[in-house]
């Protein structure tokens, strides 16, 4: 019989995936790329400082500046992904969602036409976030910024895959200050703040000056195998950019 192998490969690995890592394999070997490094270099990541009311603002005046290739927008929740996704729309974006209440055929219709480039910005809530493998993914942003550390490393790696580079911008209000600190922190990175038009915005306080070691289970991108050797694997980008809306 052909030889087999199995895999199972998350960027974060928390006990729960471990788990889930021993009743998959047999006799196991954990392989953990950069455990101090949770997010790749390629990813550029950015704050910007905005206000509730005037974020979806925000996010149609970085899809002008930027035009991204192909953009994924993370909201809280399938509400706040509803209201995104039709107040683009009605600007004249070319968008669609991704939430929890959307039947399976409904959701595998609209992944195929944004990994084909028939829709260039997709506004997910974070059930988009694990496993979504899109390629040519240039930029992210987080609408709505995520309250736990592992959610931001998975929204954030939707970009900036195989080599590639990516741009993640984080959306965050005067009141939620505490969670860019805290992701800064446990992650040991201070992402650089910019306004709408692209400038640097001087930061008030050196955060993640020096970089910590995150507590708990290691982030990066890990795979647990039940073979020393792993097959070798590639992506092709396809070539190109969209422009325009």
């Amino acid at each position: 019989a052909p030889e087999h192998q199995t895999m199972l490969c998350s960027a974060t690995l928390s006990e729960e995936v471990r788990k889930l890592g021993r009743k998959l394999t047999k006799n196991c070997a954990l392989i953990d790329i950069n455990p101090d490094q949770a997010t790749v270099e390629k990813i550029k990541q950015i704050c910007l400082k905005t206000t509730d009311e005037y974020k979806n603002k925000a996010v149609a005046a970085l899809i002008d500046r930027l035009n991204p290739y192909l953009m994924i927008v993370f909201c809280m929740s399938k509400e706040r992904t509803k209201e995104l996704g039709d107040w683009l729309g009605m600007q004249g974006y070319n968008v669609d969602v991704l939430h929890g209440e959307m039947s399976p055929a409904k959701r595998k219709t609209v992944m195929k036409a944004f990994r084909d480039a028939k829709i260039q910005i997709l506004v997910a809530s974070d059930l988009a976030a694990r496993g979504l493998d899109v390629e040519g993914v240039t930029h992210v942003v987080n609408y709505d910024i995520p309250h736990d550390v592992d959610w931001y490393v998975h929204r954030i790696g939707r970009t900036g895959r195989a080599g590639n580079e990516g741009e993640a911008i984080t959306l965050y209000t005067a009141d939620e200050v505490k969670w860019l600190r805290n992701i800064e922190t446990k992650l040991g990175i201070m992402m650089e703040r910019q306004n709408l038009e692209g400038g640097v915005v001087a930061r008030r306080v050196a955060v993640a000056a020096k970089k910590k070691k995150p507590a708990g289970p290691k982030r990066g991108r890990n795979s647990v195998v039940d073979k020393r050797k792993a097959p070798k694997t590639g992506s092709n980008r396809r070539q190109g950019a969209k422009k325009g809306k």
